[in-house]
């Protein structure tokens, strides 16, 4: 990951692997999705008391996701079983 990447992280939960990319990309951004609400506040309270304010938190189930395909540079992920993130990810050029 480079500055100015943008990253998707599929349920985030609290946030175990949101703050490494966060800091990786700033000035890019990490949208972190989870259908937990209590999982968000707490990965957002995280996220202030570090200073990474470039972390977009979205309440949704991922099988309804509401971002547009082909849209983030990279995206870890904890819950494999999703293909959901194949398709959010651009190609990297090689």
């Amino acid at each position: 990951m480079k500055p100015t990447d943008k990253v998707v992280d599929l349920g985030a939960g609290t946030g175990l692997l949101t703050i490494r990319p966060a800091r990786a990309v700033s000035p890019g951004r990490v949208v972190v999705v989870d259908a937990s609400t209590g999982h968000l506040e707490r990965l957002r309270q995280n996220c202030d008391n570090i200073g990474a304010s470039n972390v977009e938190t979205v309440a949704a189930r991922l099988e309804r996701l509401p971002l547009d395909s082909v849209t983030f540079d990279a995206g870890p992920c904890a819950a494999p079983r999703f293909d959901t993130q194949v398709t959010l990810i651009r190609p990297s050029p090689r």
